[in-house]
């Protein structure tokens, strides 16, 4: 069983639903500053974050990308039958929770109706396996390994002992990598996801199952999604030349498309990279000083599936973000390339019924069901310039 927490906006219904689903925990910092579900639900959204199979709150065996395509159908259909939905769903995420969304459209649920993928790739082949044909070391070690604290804890979650041998162990071999870890390679199995018996990133195991390589690829699949997408780039970013082949994949195949590329990393959504010092509006929360990269994503997803959306609750911060078709690029100057909630009085019908486990609608044939539960909450610069090519 999956479980997510669902936040809802005060005041009567019906919302449309955005979605994220993510493999690192619903707490991470990452996740609020990809998806504030206060600031959504404010905006008149209801918000759906939930732990992927086998992590966190989630039950069932961690395997990376295996059932991301069907856990979104799935979830997509589950979350658009929410009491107060409006039965549009969209998703909104970036990196792993980048192409979980790619892969839930390309399943095809009814109700998913536009997704925002944020600095994800297209083929694993290009910059998460491997690139130009070399192993991606080091990203696979050190995410393999991060990933698998979770994955030690749930083995251990009885034996306090062999929790403490098992992450000490883990620890020590992450501290280790620069020192001697990568120096182990051998031509099979990297020796630490061995030694603790842990999934890895899909490296080796798209060598021994080619055809399993297909759980994470959106490259060649474009022509199956038509929804619309706004996707986020950052030009210093692993997965950039991913999100232009996203991009203008999607053009090609005649669906509406809007690009945001800015002097981001991976991690970093600010003006400075490294010691460059882009201009405050390259900051994605000035953006030229035309807004928040935020707004304009909420702007966006009230235009594609919040059309029983009412006024925001509070003035827009004015992104003069647009839809369709369009390429917004954030230039750079030449160089080196607690989950808010808002409590209301008095009794909201929405609300009944939570925490106690909301019923999906039927099952897909041969996947598994969702619900929420326990975890419900009710949340009623410079010279460089963001400009539309």
């Amino acid at each position: 069983m999956l479980r997510a927490d669902v936040y809802r906006p005060g005041g009567p219904g019906p919302w449309p639903v955005l979605l994220s689903r993510l493999p690192y925990g619903k707490q991470i910092p990452m996740m609020t500053v990809m998806l504030d579900p206060l600031a959504a639900a404010r905006r008149g959204f209801m918000v759906v974050i939930q732990d992927t199979r086998g992590r966190f709150a989630s039950e069932g065996e961690w395997e990376p990308f295996t059932y991301v395509e069907s856990d979104g159908y799935d979830t997509v259909r589950w979350a658009a039958a929410l009491p107060g939905s409006n039965g549009s769903v969209g998703m909104i995420g970036d990196s792993y929770f980048g192409n979980t969304q790619w892969m839930a459209a390309l399943s095809k649920p009814p109700e998913l109706k536009a997704i925002a993928p944020m600095i994800t790739w297209s083929d694993p082949e290009d910059g998460l396996w491997t690139r130009g044909g070399a192993i991606e070391l080091g990203l696979t070690v050190p995410w393999s390994l991060l990933q698998g604290a979770d994955t030690l804890m749930r083995r251990h979650s009885t034996d306090l002992d062999g929790l403490v041998s098992g992450i000490t162990g883990l620890v020590q071999d992450f501290d280790g990598l620069a020192n001697g870890g990568y120096g182990e390679l051998p031509a099979g199995r990297f020796p630490a996801f061995a030694r603790h018996d842990l999934p890895e990133l899909g490296y080796e195991r798209s060598r021994r199952e080619p055809e399993w390589a297909a759980s994470g690829r959106v490259a060649g699949r474009h022509d199956e999604v038509d929804l619309p997408t706004f996707q986020v780039g950052g030009w210093y970013d692993i997965f950039s030349q991913g999100t232009l082949d996203n991009f203008t994949a999607m053009r090609r195949a005649g669906r509406s498309a809007t690009l945001v590329m800015g002097p981001w990393t991976h991690t970093n959504w600010r003006h400075v990279v490294g010691d460059v010092n882009f201009g405050f509006g390259a900051h994605s929360d000035f953006m030229g000083m035309r807004g928040r990269l935020a707004d304009m994503q909420f702007d966006w997803f009230r235009r594609t599936i919040g059309d029983l959306l009412p006024a925001p609750q509070r003035p827009d911060r004015g992104s003069g973000g647009r839809c369709g078709g369009e390429r917004v690029h954030l230039r750079a100057p030449r160089g080196p390339r607690d989950q808010g909630m808002e409590r209301r009085p008095g009794r909201n019908p929405a609300n009944e019924g939570c925490p106690g486990g909301h019923a999906g609608p039927p099952r897909h044939p041969g996947r598994g069901r969702f619900r929420g539960g326990e975890a419900c909450r009710h949340a009623s610069g410079g010279r460089h310039r963001i400009r539309p090519l």
